[in-house]
């Protein structure tokens, strides 16, 4: 039926995220050329927001259907991930080493409590309480409101400038000074988003599994 195929198309529209995230992992650089790191932060949080909002309004209260939704909504949480992580990092690190480890730190804390935590609420019982995952977008709306606030008036503004593209440029020509030095973290890095990217997807697959035949 209806349903069904657009809970197919939900499937692929979703991957929009990845696409997003893969963009402005870098493309921030060009985007918000004239955007200080702290700002971005702001940006970031904004476009997570708004991404569950569309998701929980349109999807789940008004229950449209129009797969364009799915895809708008997921390539502007894309966004927010590409363009999250790396400002923040800029913003904290001049207030040492201890402050990044602990921020660092949250960042998987943030992910398990929505991906674990909030997939077992979804189950039904008696693993979970059969909560309408509607609630969990809304949820992570609120974080991010509670994540700008705590961010704006407890981090210190560091005056930090935005990146040109001039000096991107300048960075590539010069790429024999810094790409031996950074490529360990960055295989480093790649495996570990391949491994939370696939793992994700096979949990997905097995909970949805489980919840269609809970007996099993």
């Amino acid at each position: 039926g209806a349903k069904t195929h657009f809970e197919d198309w939900f499937k692929h529209a979703a991957t929009c995220n990845l696409i997003g995230n893969f963009i402005f992992r870098i493309g921030h650089n060009f985007f918000f050329a004239c955007v200080r790191p702290r700002y971005r932060v702001y940006i970031a949080l904004t476009a997570m927001l708004v991404a569950h909002l569309i998701i929980a309004i349109f999807l789940y209260v008004l229950e449209h259907t129009e797969w364009w939704i799915v895809v708008v909504a997921y390539f502007i949480g894309g966004i927010g991930v590409g363009t999250f992580e790396s400002n923040l990092l800029s913003c904290i690190t001049p207030l040492g080493h201890d402050t990044k480890t602990w921020a660092i730190l949250g960042m998987p804390v943030g992910f398990m409590s929505i991906s674990v935590v909030g997939f077992l609420l979804r189950s039904p019982p008696p693993i979970g309480a059969n909560l309408p995952v509607v609630y969990l977008h809304f949820a992570v709306a609120v974080a991010c409101v509670i994540g700008m606030a705590v961010f704006c008036f407890t981090i210190p503004d560091q005056h930090q400038e935005g990146h040109k593209f001039s000096e991107f440029v300048d960075g590539l020509r010069y790429w024999n000074q810094w790409l031996p030095t950074i490529a360990p973290h960055c295989i480093a890095l790649m495996i570990q988003m391949y491994a939370v990217t696939f793992f994700t997807s096979c949990k997905i697959v097995i909970l949805s599994r489980f919840a269609c035949c809970p007996t099993r």
